[in-house]
């Protein structure tokens, strides 16, 4: 799990935050206001708008690109910067010593913690991961708030087979920005890789350090009760694991001490395995801290989702489907919203629920339209709801692609295709 698990980020240091700023636009889904703000800045700062079109390039998939205005910028003179994007935009185009060639190159020039955390991502993505752990270490130790630092460390850790120091630095990298779902992912696949070794328990097992530094113990909980709901296929299996009440105490606990964002992260994964009273204490802590203190935009929107959810299980679609409304416009470019909401109207089925589906529809950026098959499955439902049949062959077929025709959503998008679609025997007669 090393190779294609580093995060390859650019990082900024000198210059400007310009490109900071364009990749986490990039980060949140939004490259149309990525661009924009680069043209905006591309008079008074060429070579910084030079490196935030290398990284809109790379979000596109255009490597060629990303290496040409990341050598542009090195003319520039964005010095080490333009290396670490150049040393991006060679690694996606395939040439790995070139890549660590001009990473090596951008500490040489810029020798700060943000440039060796560079060096070291291009390092694990091309199976370096000793030379990779050595150099992560060192700037955790300056820099213990860098989350993408931490989770490096973990996949370099977790490749090196140091379970131990890989699941302290996930767990670290989670507590340092709970929204982000990648260090509890990477730590749910090595428990799996361990699982397959050990047995299922025995991974378990792993999961509980004697008494873990709190900002550890929070992430660690979460793993546990994740995975129990994927050996039980269900929630909660006391058979699986006899402890998973006293674990989800101490996940509420952790999370209450902690700020909303971690809260939430946690609210969000209580309810996905069906502990909705526990889930539900956590959602009005960061409802009680909301009225006190504006939450940041992601933060908010998850809160609002989670609201909604709330109550559309308590009955109340009116006020799920505003709640909806809020989280979208607290984060358009997150789906999550208004797929939700379409499926509760698909649900009701009234011609006036059906009427306003297209006005969630609207609400989603086209581009990210194009790009979520949960969405596209739902647009399709809609579409054979008013008969709209060629349509919505469309969004299946769409939804399919997207999903590579695996998992849930591409099982149901074939049954409906089946259903709209008559068989080929039939089609030829």
């Amino acid at each position: 799990m090393g190779r294609d698990r580093a995060v390859v980020t650019p990082m900024t240091t000198r210059m400007t935050d310009l490109p900071d700023r364009v990749a986490e636009l990039l980060a949140a889904g939004d490259p149309e206001a990525a661009r924009a703000l680069v043209e905006a800045a591309a008079a008074r700062e060429p070579a910084a708008a030079a490196l935030g079109r290398a990284d809109i390039a790379l979000f596109d998939d255009d490597p060629a690109a990303a290496i040409d205005h990341a050598r542009r910028a090195i003319d520039l003179g964005a010095g080490g910067t333009g290396h670490q994007y150049l040393a991006l935009g060679l690694l996606a185009a395939g040439d790995p010593a070139a890549a660590i060639a001009h990473a090596r190159t951008g500490v040489d020039l810029d020798p700060t913690a943000r440039a060796r955390s560079g060096l070291a991502s291009v390092l694990l993505a091309t199976g370096h991961a000793d030379e990779a752990a050595r150099l992560l270490r060192a700037v955790r130790a300056e820099q213990p708030d860098d989350a993408d630092a931490l989770l490096n460390l973990g996949t370099a850790s977790a490749a090196l087979g140091d379970h131990g120091e890989a699941i302290v630095a996930y767990a670290e990298a989670f507590d340092r920005r709970p929204d982000d779902p990648r260090p509890l992912e990477q730590l749910l696949e090595m428990f799996a890789a361990v699982g397959k070794w050990l047995g299922a328990a025995a991974a378990l097992d792993l999961v509980q350090l004697d008494e873990p530094p709190p900002e550890v113990e929070v992430a660690l909980a979460m793993v546990r009760v994740r995975l129990v709901a994927l050996i039980a296929n269900g929630f909660p299996e006391r058979e699986i694991d006899g402890d998973i009440d006293r674990t989800v105490a101490t996940l509420v606990t952790g999370a209450l001490a902690r700020g909303p964002a971690t809260q939430l992260a946690v609210a969000h994964t209580l309810l996905d395995v069906g502990r909705e009273s526990d889930g539900r204490t956590l959602v009005a802590a960061a409802t009680a801290t909301s009225a006190r203190t504006p939450l940041p935009a992601g933060a908010a929107a998850e809160l609002h989702h989670l609201q909604a959810h709330l109550a559309a299980r308590d009955g109340q679609p009116s006020r799920s489907l505003g709640l909806y409304a809020q989280s979208s416009a607290s984060a358009p470019h997150r789906i999550e919203a208004c797929t939700h909401a379409i499926a509760m109207l698909l649900d009701d089925g009234s011609a006036i629920a059906i009427g306003q589906i297209p006005q969630w529809l609207e609400r989603v950026p086209p581009a990210d339209r194009l790009r979520d098959p949960n969405l596209a499955l739902h647009e399709a439902m809609y579409l054979m709801r008013i008969d709209r049949v060629a349509q919505a062959q469309l969004r299946l077929h769409h939804a399919v692609a997207l999903t590579g025709g695996r998992g849930p959503i591409a099982e149901l998008a074939r049954k409906l295709l089946d259903q709209i679609e008559p068989p080929s025997d039939t089609r030829s007669a």
